[in-house]
């Protein structure tokens, strides 16, 4: 179970985000009625899965969900153009003695993906592992 959900990365509501460079006829064809003005959300989190007790290590994960929604495009019942979702699960520790500051130091390794959640041939996604 997670415990004690925070913040991660930005989050954000731009209610009138303007996208002129996408070529959205290459995209979804030359007959498409998406609009250059549409609302960009972004929602991110994260949370410590477990702590193993006395261990100094922690597992954890976190989610991250960014949206362009044609909310004011009418001709197509008010579409998402577009989400794209990054899940990640990490470890992280904290040594007390760190050598090179005289505070407490965090470390964190982890995996993360990111997809739009597309089928062929519009899918985009990649995967990298991070360190902090």
């Amino acid at each position: 179970m997670i415990q004690g959900i925070e913040s991660y990365r930005q989050s954000y509501i731009l209610l009138d985000s303007y996208n002129d460079h996408y070529n959205f006829n290459s995209i979804y064809g030359p007959n498409n009625k998406y609009l250059y003005q549409e609302v960009k959300y972004q929602i991110s989190f994260q949370g410590v899965i477990t702590d193993f007790g006395d261990s100094p290590y922690e597992l954890g994960g976190s989610y991250t969900q960014q949206s362009y929604w044609q909310v004011f495009n009418s001709a197509l019942s008010a579409p998402f153009r577009e989400t794209n979702y990054a899940p990640e699960i990490f470890v992280r520790w904290q040594d007390k003695d760190a050598p090179l500051f005289d505070k407490d130091t965090f470390y964190r390794v982890g995996f993360e993906h990111q997809s739009n959640g597309q089928s062929q041939p519009l899918s985009r996604s990649w995967n990298r592992f991070t360190a902090r």
